[in-house]
């Protein structure tokens, strides 16, 4: 017994001074599906399928009551140039072509809703002044009177006459500055009464071999210009039958001057 005592004594001793080592471990492998590094992330929700049309809200606000303003939809015909509908009209820019008609019919159509007689003398002195030619295209018929000169409550229109040769007509209407002063000035001198006036007529217009027409005009007031698209005049008085006469006088001046050769055959 004393000796399982002392041996006992000298283990324990011996043990105390043994230092003591490091328990053994195993790290886990890296990047290992399984190693306890792998940090683990829930997969996040799929994104709804929308029911109904992507777009913007039925009522968007930008504050309590205050609706969004969404800006203007741009038209998909930006920058192309849209072909007018109706009779449109524009200025020469010669400005001394100013005169292109030949006389005019003048038919009075005085009444109480005409033109005041002092703003159509305003307007022809505006005209004479301006000067120019004013050319007039795009008519669909010939009772559609467009306005191409105006001052207070006086206005000066123009309008094809014929509707069976509207499609030959291939420079369009047009009328001189000069040419629409003196219609006007000429229509105050006949046609006023009691400060008022109203008036239209047709003339031939020409400016060149190749390019001449018949214009119906009419001076009119405020709110006649629809009816005045069917105010009637009668046709040009000589302007439009000028070449026929002298086409004969030509004729004539030929036979005569055969007429001497012809006596000395004959003899």
């Amino acid at each position: 017994m004393a000796k399982v005592t002392a041996f006992l004594i000298s283990l324990i001793t011996t043990l105390a001074h043994i230092t003591p080592v490091t328990p053994f471990y195993i790290p886990p492998f890296l990047n290992h599906t399984n190693g306890t590094n792998t940090t683990y992330h829930r997969p996040q929700p799929p994104i709804p399928f929308p029911t109904t049309a992507l777009g913007g809200p039925s009522a968007p606000c930008t504050g309590p009551g205050q609706p969004l303003e969404f800006p203007a939809p741009v038209s998909l015909n930006a920058g192309v140039e849209i072909e007018p509908k109706g009779p449109t009209f524009y200025r020469g820019s010669q400005n001394w072509r100013d005169e292109t008609c030949g006389k005019s019919s003048f038919v009075g159509v005085t009444r109480a809703t005409s033109a005041l007689t002092s703003d159509c003398i305003a307007l022809a002195d505006d005209a004479a002044e301006e000067r120019h030619i004013w050319y007039a295209k795009g008519f669909a018929d010939n009772t559609t009177l467009l306005q191409i000169r105006n001052h207070g409550t006086c206005s000066f229109g123009i309008r094809p006459p014929y509707a069976d040769v509207m499609y030959k007509i291939i420079s369009g209407w047009y009328v001189g500055g000069m040419d629409v002063a003196q219609i006007v000035r000429t229509a105050v001198r006949d046609y006023d009464v009691n400060g008022q006036m109203g008036a239209t007529g047709m003339m031939h217009c020409t400016i060149s071999d190749a390019s001449n027409a018949d214009v119906q005009w009419a001076i009119f007031g405020p709110g006649e210009q629809a009816d005045a698209g069917w105010w009637m005049a009668p046709p040009v008085p000589s302007s439009a039958g000028k070449k026929a006469p002298t086409s004969r006088t030509v004729l004539s001046a030929v036979a005569v001057s055969w007429l001497p050769c012809f006596w000395y055959i004959v003899s």
